[in-house]
């Protein structure tokens, strides 16, 4: 008995990982299918089904427009324009707990360090900081959720402007939804942002000693200025 009992994190834990699976690869495409039906669109994309078939025509095509929209979310919206920003906007203030040998770096190498940081927490032995990024995983995946559901809520609504040709209480209606999730979603993912450099500050893993001879171009340039300045002042000493 006891030994069943002392069994029930590790499947409150299950259920929970796969619970934070469907939110990150599935739901969005549940979300979209709803909302296309709710709208009431002349789009039918199941058409030609048999009745006993329908039902999982539909389950398996909300499932690969979820993992597509997931995929065009975390391959290029997240990626080049939305996380991109929010790292953008810490370098150019200058937060504290951004690393100060990190400061100056380029967007992309924050990027790259905010990354790699994620994935040695989540390989660490260190109690304490696996648990912070057990947190922070189950945040990003209702991040995903808000993301990838709030991007084909706001395509419904244009769509149904389209079809019906003037703006109706319905069109508002849906497109307040999807832009409030999208609110919502940057929102949360500014706060992790904020959350993994004040992390990164606090529990750095793997790079106590941050790499100095860096290869980018960005690195290039800066020593070309250093070769300039000391020539400059060599020159100045001279006369």
């Amino acid at each position: 008995m006891s030994d069943a009992i002392d069994k029930v994190p590790d499947v409150v834990d299950k259920v929970l990982s796969h619970f934070e699976t469907m939110l990150r690869y599935v739901a969005s495409g549940f979300v979209t299918i709803f909302f296309i039906k709710g709208a009431g669109l002349r789009f039918e994309p199941f058409c030609g089904i048999s009745e006993k078939l329908y039902p999982w025509a539909v389950v398996i095509g909300a499932i690969l427009l979820g993992i597509a929209i997931y995929a065009v979310n975390s391959a290029v919206l997240v990626p080049v324009i939305w996380w991109r920003f929010f790292v953008w906007q810490y370098r150019v203030r200058r937060y504290p707990w951004i690393p100060s040998e990190y400061k100056n770096y380029p967007v992309s190498d924050l990027m790259y360090n905010l990354v790699t940081q994620r994935w040695l927490r989540r390989a660490s032995k260190n109690r304490n900081v696996k648990c912070i990024q057990n947190e922070l995983d189950k945040w990003s995946a209702m991040l995903n959720y808000l993301y990838c559901s709030s991007y084909p809520i706001i395509v419904v609504a244009i769509c149904l402007k389209i079809q019906e040709s003037k703006f109706t209480l319905k069109f508002w209606i849906i497109l307040l939804v999807g832009l409030f999730l999208l609110f919502c979603a940057l929102i949360s993912d500014c706060r992790i942002t904020d959350y993994e450099f004040r992390t990164w500050r606090a529990y750095p893993v793997g790079n106590e000693t941050p790499v100095e001879t860096r290869t980018s171009n960005w690195g290039l340039r800066v020593r070309i200025k250093d070769w300039w300045r000391q020539r400059k002042s060599r020159r100045t000493a001279s006369r």
